[in-house]
């Protein structure tokens, strides 16, 4: 487990009573290697260690899974990126924002019991810490047509408790 300064420090309690640092945590590590990596064009491993080091902290394994799955699948998920984009120009998309897009959209094809409003709602959430609002609409418009395709495709593998409504969300009743 990783371990940057206070606030990262609180455990994430989940109902099983496992204590373990929250998936948000992870994500938010696994963009920052992500993103330094498409400049330092090294190693992934060896990146994520160095990042780790600096930040003096361990990489947990959803950060690991994470990496290494957006950093193998990179070229399959710009191509569905791609197809996503109304000019299909994927060099007009800053560079935090693509790395951003396509982490969301591995977790969306590889890790079935992650819920897509989840990953969606870490997603913009992450684009607003590290970049700015207006970002944060791109990048959800992005996932939301790139959401959309990949339903129609049949191409999201889900299992039915990652595709159940959350229960904040009330059925509308007619009548």
């Amino acid at each position: 487990m990783f371990n940057m300064d206070k606030e990262f420090n609180k455990p994430f309690d989940h109902k099983d009573g496992d204590q373990i640092l929250s998936r948000r945590q992870a994500r938010r590590f696994a963009l920052q290697v992500l993103f330094c990596n498409e400049f330092l064009r090294e190693d992934i491993r060896e990146v994520a260690h160095r990042i780790a080091d600096t930040l003096s902290h361990e990489i947990d394994d959803f950060s690991e899974e994470i990496i290494d799955k957006t950093h193998r699948k990179r070229h399959h998920l710009d191509g569905i990126i791609i197809s996503g984009l109304v000019d299909r120009n994927i060099d007009r998309v800053p560079l935090l924002e693509k790395v951003l897009i396509r982490m969301a959209l591995c977790e969306l094809l590889q890790f079935p019991d992650i819920p897509i409003e989840v990953t969606l709602n870490e997603a913009v959430d992450l684009s607003k810490e590290f970049t700015s609002i207006k970002s944060s609409r791109f990048v959800n418009g992005i996932l939301d047509t790139l959401v959309k395709m990949l339903e129609k495709d049949n191409k999201l593998n889900k299992s039915l408790i990652a595709r159940l409504p959350s229960p904040k969300i009330k059925p509308h009743k007619i009548g």
